[in-house]
């Protein structure tokens, strides 16, 4: 459905765009600057081809559902080899490139700097030393550790 509209200016506006803008389309430009001052949530799509209706919430919860239960399956076999938050946040980019996610490649990963990892490695020997150290004063024989 299309609604004609008169809209008037002055006339040495007119010149003037005229002028200025020989190609320009008025009825587009005024078209595309109310759409863009109209905030509509377009909380209902019709599709354009056969015209059948759905809600726009429904698809975006299909859509996200379907990306967290690849996200979540994804990540078991890391999970299950015990690997970093850093080896989780590779699974999601790749998951997130393969979905067309936009912005993905412009997003860096997040990553500890080499103070901060050598500081939680220098944490883990302390605590193994203290484990050792308070094993061997109370005269139980030190755990072995698995790798």
């Amino acid at each position: 459905m299309t609604t004609r509209v008169n809209v008037t200016m002055p006339d040495e506006l007119a010149v003037l765009v005229r002028e200025t803008m020989p190609g320009l389309n008025l009825s587009g430009l005024l078209q595309e600057t109310l759409q863009r001052l109209v905030e509509c949530p377009h909380a209902v799509l019709t599709c354009a081809c056969c015209g059948a209706r759905t809600a726009r919430a429904e698809l975006v919860a299909i859509a996200l559902g379907s990306f967290y239960r690849e996200v979540i399956w994804q990540l078991q076999e890391p999970i299950s080899r015990c690997a970093t938050a850093e080896g989780a946040a590779r699974v999601v980019q790749s998951i997130a490139r393969s979905w067309e996610v936009p912005d993905v490649d412009r997003t860096p990963l997040p990553r500890s700097t080499r103070s901060q990892r050598a500081r939680v490695h220098a944490e883990l020997v302390a605590e193994a030393e203290a484990e050792i150290a308070e094993q061997f004063t109370s005269g139980v024989k030190p755990k072995r550790r698995s790798a």
